[in-house]
């Protein structure tokens, strides 16, 4: 008992210079944690870039087959081409005609003519709908590439959360097989203590009976395993076989980031009126509803160019004749005015129609800000919480492992009952998982803030 308990003070005193200790294999941040600032003095990051490497690696590897990032990037390419379609407008258009025509009429015998022609056309003037319609599929373009971008941060979060999901069940398994173990032990020793008269039947069943929950804990958590392997398998789009875990590669382990989201305990890092705001201008939901505001404003441009007259030139130039290749050049050169007088009121229909989704296009904007503004709250406090949870479930896990090695000691040497034992036990194990949870929390509250963060 004396050995077990100096071990794990020369470990605390030991890993204190770095701010943290290990208990039974998990890191927990020590009460008087050191700084972020004096940790990176002291400790070079190299883990952690090396763990970022591997993760952009991985990331990157599912993003280039994922169906809906490539489905993304097609409709970007495709917006590109319209872009580029958008300047036939100023350029002249030109195309080139030939027939052949065989007639005749009454009792004469028919004849052949053939005529091939060249035709130019170049529009002056049309309501400056070639420019708008350049502006628009400009606008198109830029909402397809944060498109493109939003539909990659999403793949990368849902892989993310995925990979937390693995490895938190892969830690449930590894809990279940410790609990299995201490379960075993304390049958044992209440069995032996009831053998010899100094426990009644009662603790010894239910001693037995916290083992049989203990293995049914460990087969549901092997089935966690499962599960969460076949949901990353669909994130990732991998159709490999559910009982070969290398058909998924290696799946790099998620770890929180070094920037904390709290100054102290309990002292929350808040975010000013500027950083959410800053955070607002470079989110993809913002910059969608910006783009779309502007879209809306050159559709309503658009629809003016039904009162503007259109001005445009054209030209032909060919040969006629009954033999081919025919020898008669035939030419000519025109201006095509239009003026729209009336056409049944449709054009100032259309135009209010355009100016009312304008004005609808404006106010979501302004709703859209609001949105995303106390969602960046919301967020970064969620974060900000389950690193606090995180801390405090370590330090309570520390307390109950601590706490059970005495009680074990008082109930082995009869100085303790079995129901205060029994209480100290389960209030370990309920911590051993509860520090594996709030693990998990932390880590998909920070998966999300760095989506709205696009960090």
């Amino acid at each position: 008992m004396f050995q077990s308990r100096s071990w794990r003070w020369v470990v605390l005193f030991v890993s204190s210079v770095s701010g943290a200790f290990f208990v039974q294999g998990s890191l927990v941040e020590a009460a008087q944690a050191v700084t972020p600032g004096a940790i990176k003095e002291v400790i070079p990051n190299v883990a952690q870039a090396s763990t970022a490497k591997i993760w952009r690696a991985w990331l990157d590897a599912i993003l280039a087959k994922h169906p809906d990032v490539v489905s993304a990037k097609e409709k970007l390419l495709a917006a590109q081409a319209n872009h580029q379609a958008a300047l036939s407008g100023f350029l002249p258009q030109v195309s080139s005609t030939g027939s052949g025509t065989y007639s005749g009429g009454g009792a004469s015998s028919g004849a052949m003519s053939y005529a091939a022609s060249v035709q130019v056309g170049q529009s002056l003037f049309a309501g400056f709908e070639d420019q708008l319609k350049r502006d628009r599929t400009e606008l198109q373009m830029k909402l397809a590439e944060v498109d493109f971008e939003k539909v990659k941060s999403q793949v990368e979060f849902e892989a993310k959360n995925g990979a937390i999901e693995w490895q938190y069940a892969k830690d449930a398994v590894r809990v279940a097989q410790s609990v299995l173990k201490r379960r075993e032990k304390n049958a044992d020793l209440v069995s032996l203590r009831f053998e010899s008269g100094r426990e009644n039947k009662g603790s010894a069943l239910l001693s037995k009976a916290y083992l049989a929950q203990a293995n049914l804990e460990k087969f549901q958590a092997e089935n966690l395993v499962r599960i969460a392997r076949a949901h990353l398998a669909k994130t990732i789009q991998s159709a490999s076989d559910l009982n070969e875990e290398a058909e998924l590669g290696e799946i790099p382990e998620f770890t929180s980031s070094a920037v904390s989201p709290v100054k102290a305990d309990f002292q929350m890092q808040l975010l000013s009126t500027s950083e959410v705001n800053a955070i607002a201008s470079h989110h993809f939901d913002f910059q969608r509803s910006q783009l779309s505001t502007a879209v809306s404003e050159v559709d309503l441009s658009l629809t003016k160019k039904n009162f503007y007259p259109t001005l445009g030139l054209a030209g032909s130039l060919g040969r006629v004749g009954p033999t081919f290749f025919p020898e008669n050049t035939h030419w000519s050169v025109g201006l095509n005015l239009t003026i729209p007088i009336y056409n049944g009121g449709r054009d100032f229909q259309g135009f209010a129609a355009a100016q009312s989704m304008a004005r609808a296009a404006h106010a979501d904007e302004v709703g859209q800000v609001l949105d995303l503004r106390s969602m960046i709250i919301e967020t970064h406090v969620a974060w900000t919480e389950s690193a606090q949870k995180l801390k405090v479930a370590e330090n309570f896990y520390l307390a109950a492992s601590l706490r059970a090695e005495v009680a074990r000691e008082r109930y082995a040497n009869g100085l303790a009952s079995f129901e205060d034992w029994d209480l100290v036990e389960n209030d370990l194990i309920q911590r051993e998982k509860t520090q594996i949870t709030a693990k998990k929390d932390l880590l998909m509250a920070e998966s999300k803030w760095q989506r709205e963060a696009r960090q």
